[in-house]
This record gives structure tokens, sequence and C-alpha cells, in this order.
């Protein structure tokens, strides 16, 4: 898979960007600050799903006559 040339400048601009590598340390300083709990892990997820439109699938539960580990 080639990346258009366009899209390499972009990427380009947007890894030069004062702002972008800012952010970026921020995230990294957050990361190793602290753990997630579980219920704040869950709580991201789903807030970041809405954010980029995902749509949640029908639940479907797990149904087997045979169901070892």
């Amino acid at each position: 898979m080639t990346i258009p040339e366009a899209v390499k400048r972009e990427l380009l601009a947007a890894a030069a960007s004062a702002d972008l590598r800012r952010d970026m340390a921020l995230v990294r300083a957050g990361r190793a600050a602290r753990t997630l709990t579980p219920d704040e892990y869950v709580r991201f997820v789903t807030e970041y799903n809405a954010f980029i439109d995902h749509q949640l699938k029908p639940f479907r539960p797990m149904v087997d006559d045979d169901m070892r580990l």
C-alpha cells in the first residue's frame, strides 16, 4: 500500500507541529503517572467510540454445548 504524496506532506507537517509534540508529551506523562481502573477504561472506550461515530453491534449471547478452556 502506498501513501499518496498529499497525505505524506500532511503527516510530515503534523509531525513537525509544536502543538502536537506538546500534546503527545502530555499523553506520555499521563500514561506513566497512573494506571486506569476498569471503570475509567470502559468510560474512555465508550466516549471514544461515540467520538469516532462507531456503531454498536447488537448483543449476541455465546451459546455452545461444549465450552472448554
